[in-house]
């Protein structure tokens, strides 16, 4: 166990999909109790297995994940579960089920067993729509009869659906417009602040970096290259952020 561990705390983390594949290469990172941290860098640098990896869903080939000290690393699905809930995960493709209805999607958030939903659940389920800005009228439709942007919102009620303490959002306004963007931001931050949420924000967005995160840290080619708070982000003279945060096509980044 690391001495004085933070909520999580990343040591030396390499994960590879096969001996040519080296997509993470050495992660130390510490995030703090009821931080969100935003993950930044181009497409393929490895944010998004970074994230499954500290979630548990991908496994790493060394190095360790702590949660509240505990290693989760090594251990079995269940003690994983264990030591995460309650969590939450937003997935960049929304991950809903077609074939289950909008309630029984949001319960799936509660429990992985689908059973006839009661009144007591259809409230809590309405509830959770509520949060979101949706109304009970969705309740019994299907994915498919709604729209990119209120499949995403449903997608997040399921995701606070068990108030987790620990979430991670994997692009979470990929393909939204900029006002359901700001939407979504706005219930996230909402959450956060209510509920002192810690979390991972894996994201190309930088408004919503500004509006939800208070620490950045840069990924490139499976390392994390720099780090700072998000007024450092915008102020910072790094060649790698500086490129990155202004959009600059001549940098570090293309000039290789």
């Amino acid at each position: 166990m690391p001495q004085d561990p933070s909520f999580i705390c990343v040591k030396n983390l390499k994960m590879s999909f096969d001996e040519n594949s080296h997509v993470l290469k050495g992660i130390n990172l510490d995030i703090n109790e009821g931080e969100i941290f935003a993950l930044l860098g181009p497409n393929g640098c490895g944010k998004t297995v970074l994230l499954k990896c500290m979630a548990g869903i991908l496994p790493v080939s060394s190095g360790h994940v702590f949660v509240k000290g505990t290693d989760i690393t090594y251990i079995d699905f269940t003690e994983r579960q264990h030591v995460l809930a309650p969590f939450g995960m937003l997935f960049q493709n929304n991950a809903l089920f077609d074939s289950l209805t909008i309630a029984e999607n949001i319960m799936y958030g509660l429990s992985s067993e689908i059973t006839e939903i009661t009144a007591d659940e259809m409230q809590e389920v309405v509830e959770k729509l509520n949060f979101v800005g949706l109304d009970a009228a969705v309740a019994n439709l299907y994915p498919d009869e709604l729209s990119g942007g209120m499949n995403k919102r449903v997608a997040l009620a399921r995701t606070l659906a068990n108030t987790p303490h620990l979430v991670f959002l994997d692009a979470p306004t990929c393909g939204l417009d900029p006002i359901l963007t700001n939407t979504l931001n706005q219930f996230i931050v909402r959450y956060v602040k209510k509920m002192s949420v810690s979390g991972i924000l894996v994201t190309h967005d930088l408004e919503s970096v500004r509006k939800i995160a208070d620490r950045v840290g840069l990924m490139f080619k499976g390392k994390i290259i720099w780090t700072g708070t998000v007024q450092e982000m915008d102020e910072t003279q790094d060649p790698y952020a500086y490129q990155f945060v202004r959009g600059l096509s001549r940098g570090p980044y293309t000039d290789l």
